[in-house]
């Protein structure tokens, strides 16, 4: 299956990127245990914003970064993936929030617990090339999880990060 979009529009959709109000878009993150971190990004439905800037606006509006967009993007690819693969991403986001309870969020939990991927379309990670020229995500350490998919209209993209 191929990518629903690539790379180069996500980058060339920078240039156009929006302010996107909290009447169209929910950007959660939350801080679990030492640099690491869960962030879901949704965009309602019928915003006249397309795929390629909603995902553009998630990326570069990242809070904790290590690099710039331009940076690490290029050296990633988009993947299409099975609903299983996000049902265990989100499990993932749930047992890391669960893990760290000194610092609550229940905002960005009831979030992740009313996600489904039953309506779920066009499920892509974010993984590296498989050359692996670094860097490749936007964080120096650790790995990161990130996918992005549409469902009932709405963009979604989910990251969740571990700093060790």
């Amino acid at each position: 299956m191929s990518a629903l979009l690539t790379v180069r529009q996500v980058l060339a959709a920078q240039s156009q990127l929006p302010q996107l109000s909290l009447e169209v878009a929910n950007d959660l993150f939350r801080s679990t245990w030492l640099a690491s971190h869960v962030r879901l990004v949704e965009l309602m439905a019928d915003t006249g914003v397309d795929l390629p800037l909603f995902l553009a606006y998630a990326l570069t509006r990242n809070p904790a970064d290590d690099f710039r967009v331009e940076e690490w993007l290029p050296n990633t690819e988009f993947r299409a993936v099975a609903p299983d693969d996000l049902d265990r991403l989100i499990a993932q986001a749930l047992s890391d929030m669960h893990e760290e309870e000194t610092r609550s969020n229940d905002v960005l939990a009831d979030a992740l617990v009313r996600l489904s991927t039953h309506g779920a379309q066009s499920i892509h990670e974010i993984e590296a090339k498989p050359d692996y020229r670094r860097p490749y995500s936007p964080y120096e350490y650790g790995p990161t999880y990130q996918m992005f998919w549409i469902d009932a209209g709405r963009f979604y993209f989910l990251e969740v990060h571990h700093e060790s």
